[in-house]
């Protein structure tokens, strides 16, 4: 697909901006697709695709939760929690298919700023939800920026969801509109990065992204929606069961 060859990130494309978060995702996961399917690793020069592909990943952490955007990344300085839930997938896919075949799954981490994968999910996961903010960008109202992004109660009816920058309404009285159906993308990660720390916040906090996911999304209301809460949703309760195995 689009975006598979590293010759292909250069200029505004290149991979290490964090506007390129989808493309990377998808492309990873493409190339783990190849290999589940029987095909070798794919090289590019004599180095594998995939070396450049997860420090890559390791940047648009960083700059996501420190906006520490580079041109130019600073004409898109703000941040949509659904598209860590689509690199998180990434990477964990990643992740776990190095373990079953043997090898490091943090080989290509860089280190540069977490010492590997687990401990990035887990600690970006934890800002996610008790510290990150909106901020100005996409539009945001100035009234917004500095508020919390995940809202516990976005819809009146106790279900949670996080800010988007980019979704909100005069009509609305300028707030940010919910996004509950996205949920479902990013909830996951919670439950992974629990199982691999046993840390209970981590948790209790996949419960409430889970919880507001289910109770706020309109599943009815188009296939790409039903298709989002259906992409990995089913690895939320599989890792929380093994999670509580791990850690009683």
């Amino acid at each position: 697909p689009a975006f598979s060859r590293l010759s292909e990130f250069t200029g505004v494309f290149t991979g290490s901006y964090a506007r390129m978060a989808r493309e990377i995702a998808y492309t990873v996961h493409a190339h783990l697709t190849a290999e589940k399917a029987g095909e070798p690793r794919v090289l590019e020069g004599s180095a594998a695709r995939l070396a450049s592909f997860i420090p890559w990943i390791e940047a648009h952490l960083h700059k996501w939760k420190t906006a520490s955007y580079t041109n130019p990344d600073t004409t898109m300085h703000y941040f949509q929690p659904f598209m860590f839930g689509l690199e998180a997938h990434a990477l964990i896919d990643f992740y776990e298919w190095e373990l079953a075949n043997g090898r490091d799954p943090n080989a290509y981490w860089p280190k540069t700023h977490w010492p590997d994968i687990p401990t990035a999910l887990a600690d970006f996961s934890q800002w996610l939800f008790t510290q990150a903010t909106v901020r100005a960008g996409g539009g945001t109202p100035a009234n917004l920026v500095g508020t919390p992004m995940w809202l516990p109660n976005a819809d009146g009816e106790g279900n949670g969801t996080f800010r988007y920058a980019d979704r909100y309404t005069v009509q609305e009285g300028n707030a940010i509109n919910p996004a509950h159906d996205l949920n479902l993308l990013i909830a996951p990660a919670y439950t992974w990065a629990y199982k691999q720390t046993g840390d209970k916040a981590l948790r209790g906090h996949a419960d409430l992204v889970f919880a507001g996911g289910v109770g706020g999304s309109c599943l009815s209301c188009s296939g790409k929606i039903f298709d989002q809460n259906y992409r990995w949703s089913f690895k939320y309760l599989q890792w929380r069961t093994e999670g509580d195995q791990l850690w009683p």
